[in-house]
Formats: C-alpha cells, structure tokens, sequence
C-alpha cells in the first residue's frame, strides 16, 4: 500500500518504522518542528514531501500525483483539511492516546490530572471534525504507577506498533467484504 504519512515525535519514529517494516511504500510528510521522524525517514531512504502547509495549493497538488491510498497521521501538530483527507483512495486515519476518554490536545495530561489508571492507543478514521471519526481499534494498557506523561509515554510505545498493524489489517478486512 502506498502510504503518505504525517508524524512527529517518538510515537511517529515507532509508527515510521512499523510501516517500512510491514512493507508498505512509505512518503513522509515530516513535521518542521519535530526532530524524529524527519531524521529517521532519511536514514531509511524514504521519500520526503517537503511543504509549507499540508493544507496549501502547492502540497495538495504534489500529494494528489502521488496517488496515495491512504494517510496515516501520528501525532503531527497541522490539522489536516477536507481537500487532503479526500486525497487517498482508501482515506485518512490518526493515531491518538486515550481516545476513549480524552480526544484533542494533551491527552495524557488530562488522563493524569483525571486519576485514571488505564491509558490507551487508538486509531480512528479522520474527519474535518479533530479526533471525531470512528474509532477502527483502541488497545489499553494499565498504567497505575506511572506518574508522569514521559513516563506513560515509554509504556504505550509498544501499543502504537500493535494498533497501527491492527488498524491496517482491519482496514483491509473492511474492503475485501
């Protein structure tokens, strides 16, 4: 699958990695301010897409000759617009923790700050509406004892690897019904 993908952060690094590793044609869209995925993407010989904005003329026509099937986002800062989503031919979905409970900006702070013990990692369809489509897998993982983002973080690395894989296989379930 031709993948065009949007991340930044230790959790777009995983996701990065788990993709090639599957074997998918991976085009990354790196995040300026970030000091992951960009590096990580060169070290692997991938193809970067280079931009200003996602969601400017000049990147919409670069990301439509492409012709990807679909767009996977973790953890990148630009919202992504309509004209993008409805790029790729099998559509666009995001990575997000504690969906469950917590969608937007700064979820595990405000897991934390809630008292909550169970952290999570979903993958959701993307809509014009932020962290509104529907949930395609969310995998748990108990994080009692752990005290600080940081630290929830570093338990729920593993859990981005499994639900992208499992997001995937469930979207190719999806289209041969």
């Amino acid at each position: 699958m031709k993948i065009l993908f949007y991340g930044a952060q230790q959790a777009g690094e995983i996701v990065l990695k788990k993709l090639v590793s599957l074997g998918h044609e991976v085009i990354v869209v790196p995040d300026k301010k970030d000091e992951h995925v960009g590096p990580v993407a060169k070290e692997l010989g991938l193809e970067m897409l280079e931009h200003d904005s996602l969601n400017s003329k000049e990147f919409l026509e670069k990301a439509r000759a492409l012709k990807p099937d679909l767009l996977v986002s973790c953890h990148g800062r630009e919202i992504i617009g309509k004209e993008l989503l409805d790029i790729p031919s099998k559509g666009a979905i995001n990575m997000h923790p504690c969906k469950y409970k917590y969608p937007g900006a700064r979820p595990i702070k405000r897991m934390l700050e809630g008292g909550e013990k169970r952290a999570s990692v979903a993958v959701h369809c993307m809509t014009e509406e932020v962290d509104k489509g529907e949930t395609i897998c969310e995998l748990f993982l108990d994080v009692e004892g752990a005290g600080t983002e940081e630290e929830v973080y570093k338990l729920l690395y593993p859990l981005y690897k499994d639900a992208i894989e499992k997001a995937l296989d469930e979207l190719n379930s999806q289209q041969k019904d």
